[in-house]
């Protein structure tokens, strides 16, 4: 009798169902309490070490595998490691071995120490969700492939000082008491999302070649940042800093700062920001401290909230979008640095950029570009004088080219007695005037050039020129037209100026 293939399908299923279900009650039962020198006597036999919901008693410490005499002995692993939801009694010590199969420890509990020291991971390395309650040293360690620290709980110390990480290294939602990652190289791309660094946290001379994320990362204690390069893109999204946050001698790709809040002093002092960087509604509510940063593409301030801000004018002045409110908030920020320099800047880059928009309609565009040119709104004195010199010139060479000015001297002053004429208007009544008024009319060209600059200087200065006499080919109108622009230059010009200084004592709107 032929059987269908469905029936004997079933059967085998049932039958290898069942089979496994006993193998895993089996090795369930059998690996409830497992003593560390099992696991020990497996990796010398380079047998798979697969434990889950056990409890390992003893110190796990990987002894050489090869013995040379005269020399260090050399220490490898060469059996795949899971062991997953599990305690470990003991120490781990893994201090310079070569793992090279996969390394998987998940949702364990570590009560020694965990020393995996100038350790090399070949294959993938998954500490997810492990608790390790002392100290946790991975430093000069190599993670080859992907390294998971997601949801770790480092209770301890943390030290991955010199590790190199040549794929992703994952530390999201990862908690430590004192992280320790100096001179680190992540050449994947980093994550620390969601991490909470309790105490310090030191990143100083590390590399993130691939970028990093550390948005919504929490560091509770002190930042330690300074001289890290992140040429990739970067993110610190909505990250909080609770103490002192530094980035000293920092250098950065693209970055974002963005709704990130520094509750302490910030300092990016020689900070080197190559590309777009933003702190779109960041808060800072101690110093922030630019000092000689460096900025190459564009700066995105908006929204952003400062109690002081150490960031000089001309560093970012060719790199921000222009809006009412930067302006504003910048000058305010200038004035209670007393940076006058600053102050002035960025109050022209204001004016200059409300002029720009203005369109060529707009009866106050010209006026307006005459203002900025002349006196830079009060800001720039020195294109006040060099515009006087500019009209004093152009009148000058007028009144030269229409025959010149005359030199005027009085006789009697000077000690040698005044000659006067007296007239008689009446029987009784005599009129006195001085004598009449002597003129040089001998004069070379460059003599009559310099009394028509000289001549030209006191009109526009509206001072007194009874000691010239303009030539009759000169006319009064042109004198009088220099005399009044020279005043409405003068008053504009402190008009200006008053604004400028009175804008010190009273607040932005």
């Amino acid at each position: 009798m032929r059987v269908p293939f469905w029936v004997i399908a079933s059967v085998f299923v049932v039958i290898l169902t069942f089979d496994m279900s006993s193998f895993a009650l089996s090795d369930s039962t059998q690996t409830s309490n497992v003593s560390a020198e099992i696991i020990l006597n497996q990796l010398r036999n380079d047998q798979p070490v697969v434990y889950d919901h056990a409890e390992i008693v003893g110190d796990l410490v990987v002894p050489p595998s090869r013995e040379e005499m005269g020399s260090q002995a050399e220490k490898f692993a060469n059996s795949a490691i899971i062991i997953t939801n599990s305690t470990f009694r003991g120490d781990i010590n893994f201090e310079g071995v070569l793992i090279k199969k996969p390394i998987i420890m998940e949702g364990c509990i570590i009560e020694g120490d965990a020393t995996f020291r100038n350790a090399s991971f070949s294959n993938l390395s998954r500490f997810n969700s492990t608790k390790f309650q002392k100290q946790a040293d991975f430093e000069l360690a190599n993670f080859t492939r992907d390294a998971f620290f997601k949801n770790s709980d480092f209770q301890g110390e943390c030290n991955f000082n010199g590790s190199e990480f040549m794929k992703e290294a994952n530390f999201n939602e990862a908690k430590f008491k004192v992280a320790r990652f100096t001179d680190c190289q992540f050449n994947g791309y980093s994550r620390f999302g969601k991490a909470v660094f309790q105490e310090s946290a030191n990143f100083e001379g590390s590399i993130f070649l691939d970028g990093a994320s550390f948005n919504q990362a929490q560091f509770i204690g002190k930042a330690f940042l300074g001289w890290v390069k992140f040429p990739g893109r970067t993110y610190f999204t909505k990250t909080d800093f609770r103490d002192y946050a530094s980035f000293s001698g920092s250098s950065f790709g693209y970055i974002e700062f963005d709704e990130a809040n520094f509750a302490g002093e910030t300092d990016f002092l020689n900070s080197s920001f190559e590309g777009n960087v933003r702190f779109v509604s960041t808060r800072f509510q101690k110093d922030a401290i630019f000092h000689k940063a460096n900025f190459s593409s564009n700066v995105n301030l908006h929204g952003c909230d400062y109690d002081k801000l150490l960031l000089h004018w001309d560093s970012i002045r060719n790199h921000i979008k222009p809006e009412e409110t930067l302006y504003s908030s910048m000058k305010e920020n200038y004035k209670e640095r007393i940076w006058i320099t600053d102050v002035n800047e960025c109050d022209f880059d204001y004016r200059h950029w409300k002029q720009s928009i203005k369109p060529w309609t707009d009866i106050t565009k010209v006026p307006d570009i005459f203002l900025e040119w002349y006196c830079g709104y009060g800001t720039r004195p020195l294109n006040t004088v060099l515009w006087i010199g500019f009209f004093i010139l152009i009148f000058g060479l007028y009144y030269w080219s229409k025959g010149g000015i005359a030199q005027v001297h009085k006789p009697g002053w000077g000690g040698k007695g005044i000659l006067l004429i007296a007239k008689k208007v009446s029987q009784d009544t005599f009129n006195v005037e001085y004598a009449p008024e002597v003129t040089n009319e001998k004069q070379s060209n460059l003599g009559r050039l310099f009394l028509s600059l000289k001549f030209s200087l006191f009109v526009m200065a509206s001072k007194n020129t009874e000691s010239l006499t303009a030539n009759g080919g000169i006319k009064w109108q042109a004198i009088e037209l220099e005399r009044w622009l020279g005043r409405g230059l003068f008053v504009i010009f402190m008009y200006y100026v008053g604004d400028l200084v009175t804008s010190y004592f009273k607040p932005l709107p």
